[in-house]
């Protein structure tokens, strides 16, 4: 699952002066309503603002994704994380379905460099998510799809081409056999792109 960040990669120390009170901006932001804090979530989302996505989710968050998967909350993944999109161009949308107290259930959706040059598209996810007191405090992944292909399989197939590349431009691009993702392996990856594309776009 997208919609939470705290999923992988390396630390990145300390969260600077201006991002902590983009946080504070945000929290005020987003006040007490659920939907106000998930548009403000997706706004951070957009903006590749760690401290707001922080601020905006409580550190007792439990997320599971729609294979019931859990993703533990990580704050230096989510720097990390956010990083990597930031390289990548992420650009997110989001939109609320429906609402049930405290209860939303939303469709987001994610396209990124990474994803467009696989012809993955945009992914969507349709999400639950309980908000109190300005913060996220529960995720429940409903359902993942994309408007291109399996996103899954596009991604096993980019790593496998890494793999059978020369050592020099394998390193800081996978890790243990996953993406590595952080704002370094973002530079890396970028480069792959770049020659994933041309090699394709050679005459056969």
């Amino acid at each position: 699952m997208r919609f939470w960040p705290w999923r992988g990669g390396n630390a990145e120390r300390g969260i600077p002066f201006a991002i902590a009170l983009a946080s504070v901006v945000a929290l005020a932001a987003a006040s007490d309503s659920p939907e106000r804090v998930f548009r403000a979530y997706i706004a951070a989302r957009n903006r590749h603002d760690p401290g707001a996505i922080l601020a905006l989710t409580s550190p007792e968050v439990r997320a599971f994704d729609a294979e019931g998967k859990p993703h533990p909350y990580d704050p230096r993944r989510v720097r990390d994380v956010i990083a990597w999109e930031g390289g990548m161009h992420a650009r997110w949308k989001g939109r609320v379905l429906a609402r049930d107290g405290a209860w939303l259930e939303v469709e987001a959706s994610e396209e990124n460099d990474l994803d467009d040059a696989l012809g993955v598209g945009a992914v969507v996810q349709r999400d639950r998510l309980r908000v109190e007191g300005g913060k996220i405090l529960e995720w429940r992944g409903l359902e993942e799809r994309s408007t291109g292909r399996e996103e899954g399989a596009a991604i096993s197939e980019f790593k496998r081409w890494i793999e059978s590349l020369p050592a020099e431009l394998r390193v800081g691009a996978l890790n243990n056999g996953q993406l590595l993702l952080n704002r370094e392996s973002a530079g890396r990856h970028a480069v792959l792109i770049r020659r994933w594309r041309e090699e394709r776009s050679r005459p056969k």
